[in-house]
């Protein structure tokens, strides 16, 4: 018998479960939290059914590409979280973080010889293809993905889409059965599921000072934690009720305001989705409220701003958080599903250099320079093409625009936010990003330089969701906007004088003048 959640699950080789496995192993890449999780609840299905113990593990290694001390910390900090969790839920958690003095080879690998299947995260990006491809080939046992990234899942979202406007009666379309079907909150654990399991490793301490254990570490320092800004699902809830309380009843009239991120309505959320401290479902149930069902749902609408409730704050944040994030995440999956070559273990990381991630082999083996020429809609590489050669007024090196040493003030604040708080207002994300287009000798230098800043400072970078902002600048998920402009052609423009019209800057400013900086 088959049901909704089905299309989570992906069975990434065709071995035989090990009968006299001693456990069922779950290895957390990206989800990473023990609630409203599907691929924890696969796991635990498998486990009762087999009548074997399940493990968490949970593994954290020194060179994935733009590893830094920020990143790191916000990791470890929800593998803390984890840890509490898995005590209270009765299961083996085993947590690894890799240090000069261990770097765990092979450990997956034995824990996976002791298992009898493994169930992983179905993530699209980043490191996690390549990661699920090698494991895939070389396991002898079931490798078990599945899909926990958001609400609907993606296999049943049909062919990629060129914008948020195609997806959005896809997922409007399933998301009442979707409901029905979600993760638990809560799981529960099976008798027997629960026995508890020595690793065969020291585990990692949860207990220890982060803080200082992280500054220990060889990691890019240059690019710290956020003070004041706590990783884990602990924090991630807290953030969300926050959220929920304070900003959700003015979403629609403030989320696109830059100002000082106590006073706008932006959530705040994007760090612990990536993370996967808090998951898309816990989003949306907060945001609709325990007493929501599908009955308020208005099939009918062609509105983005009547479809769940009749509260334009609450749609117009779902359409966000639901609608928009899983463009990103659907277009790299579905992409990923499609092309034949993929099915080879790839490349997981590169040493040395600025990394690229590479859209036609989904890993970072080299071909990302390629990237535009790729992803984009023939209208785009066209536009682009055709104003090439034109004369730009500015021309910045990636090390100019890392420094934020441009002529333009409210970049050069966006910039900083970025860089000192993990973090860049939503509005001015767009802006920032259209300006390295239009100060860029070539459209792929800027895209070289968007993906490395991006991806090296902001606490949701090397996302599937950030990834598509960072091509939206290039005109993916966008149409052409006339008239043709220098440079951009007919590739949506946006300026910061227009911005300055727009919005009242001087509490923006205000705000990232009082920021330290990052040290």
């Amino acid at each position: 018998m088959t049901t909704f959640n089905d299309a989570r699950v992906r069975a990434a080789n065709d071995r035989p479960p090990n009968t006299k496995g001693k456990y069922v192993l779950y290895w957390v890449q990206m989800f990473r939290r023990l609630h409203s999780n599907h691929a924890l609840d696969h796991a635990l299905r498998l486990a009762a059914g087999w009548k074997k113990p399940l493990v968490v593990y949970e593994g954290l290694k020194l060179n994935y590409p733009w590893a830094a001390a920020r990143h790191h910390q916000f990791i470890l900090q929800g593998m803390r979280d984890n840890a509490a969790a898995a005590k209270r839920l009765g299961v083996s958690y085993w947590p690894f973080v890799e240090t000069p003095a261990d770097a765990g080879r092979g450990l997956v690998k034995r824990l996976v010889g002791d298992a009898c299947a493994v169930v992983t995260d179905d993530y699209p990006a980043f490191i996690v293809p390549a990661q699920n491809r090698a494991l895939a080939a070389k396991a002898e046992v079931p490798v078990i993905a599945v899909d926990g990234n958001g609400l609907v899942p993606l296999a049943k979202l049909g062919p990629p889409v060129a914008a948020a406007n195609h997806l959005r009666p896809r997922i409007h379309k399933l998301f009442a059965e979707a409901w029905g079907h979600r993760a638990a909150a809560e799981p529960a654990v099976p008798k027997g599921v629960g026995k508890k399991l020595d690793p065969p490793f020291a585990p990692w301490d949860p207990k220890q000072d982060i803080p200082r254990f992280v500054a220990g570490l060889p990691l890019d320092q240059t690019v710290p934690p956020v003070p004041g800004v706590e990783g884990g699902s602990v924090a991630g809830r807290a953030a969300l009720a926050d959220f929920v309380a304070r900003k959700l009843p003015r979403y629609a009239d403030g989320r696109n305001n830059p100002d000082d991120p106590a006073r706008n309505a932006a959530s705040a959320l994007s760090a612990y989705l990536h993370y996967g401290h808090v998951s898309a479902q816990e989003v949306a149930e907060a945001a609709l409220g325990p007493d929501w069902t599908p009955a308020a749902i208005n099939p009918k609408t062609r509105n983005k701003d009547d479809f769940f409730c009749r509260d334009p704050n609450v749609n117009g944040f779902l359409d966000e958080a639901v609608i928009w994030r899983d463009v990103g995440y659907h277009w790299n999956f579905a992409r990923l599903r499609a092309n034949p070559g993929v099915e080879r273990p790839g490349v997981s990381w590169q040493a040395g250099g600025v990394p690229q991630y590479n859209f036609e082999t989904f890993d970072f083996s080299p071909g990302g320079e390629r990237t535009l020429d790729v992803v984009l809609p023939e209208w785009a590489k066209a536009t682009l093409a055709k104003h090439a050669g034109d004369p730009r007024t500015h021309l910045y090196r990636l090390d100019e625009f890392e420094a934020g040493e441009t002529h333009d003030e409210l970049w050069n604040a966006a910039h900083r936010q970025l860089v000192a708080t993990g973090r860049i207002h939503n509005y001015l994300r767009m802006l920032w990003g259209k300006k390295v287009l239009e100060w860029s000798r070539t459209p792929a230098e800027a895209y070289r330089v968007l993906e490395h800043l991006n991806n090296k400072y902001a606490l949701d970078g090397r996302d599937p969701n950030s990834y598509s902002g960072v091509l939206w600048v290039f005109g993916l998920f966008d149409r052409p906007w006339p008239p043709e402009r220098p440079v951009f052609g007919s590739v949506r423009y946006m300026s910061s004088e227009n911005t300055a019209r727009k919005f009242n800057l001087s509490g923006y400013f205000e705000y990232v003048n009082g920021l330290r900086p990052a040290s």
